[in-house]
């Protein structure tokens, strides 16, 4: 059988707040379908996608992206994941490098 193409696999990802650890130990969300995250307010689902996308990056494991890019290389200038996916959160997010222009 084929293996679907992955557009993020998560292995190990491991964030604490006090009081609280996300812990997910393997997620794979393929190429080329919706996927949802359903679960109890509290579980985790905002901040797994914020760790997805990039806002979050104070966790620990390993995230790989269209079977290519490491979360590490996500964040390097020019490499193309960050334009690959779109994210609108629940929260106003200000990046340093956001400009009114």
């Amino acid at each position: 059988m084929e293996q679907m193409q992955s557009a993020i696999q998560v292995k190990n990802l491991k964030k604490k707040y006090k009081g609280f650890t996300l812990e997910v130990e393997d997620l794979h969300i393929p190429m080329g379908f919706s996927t949802a995250l359903i679960g109890e307010n509290g579980a985790g689902k905002t901040t797994l996608l914020n760790i997805l996308a990039g806002i979050h990056l104070d966790y620990k494991g390993e995230i790989t992206y269209f079977d290519r890019w490491s979360d590490k290389e996500r964040e390097k200038t020019g490499n193309p994941v960050k334009e690959m996916i779109g994210y609108t959160g629940p929260n106003n997010y200000y990046l340093p490098q956001w400009t009114v222009k």
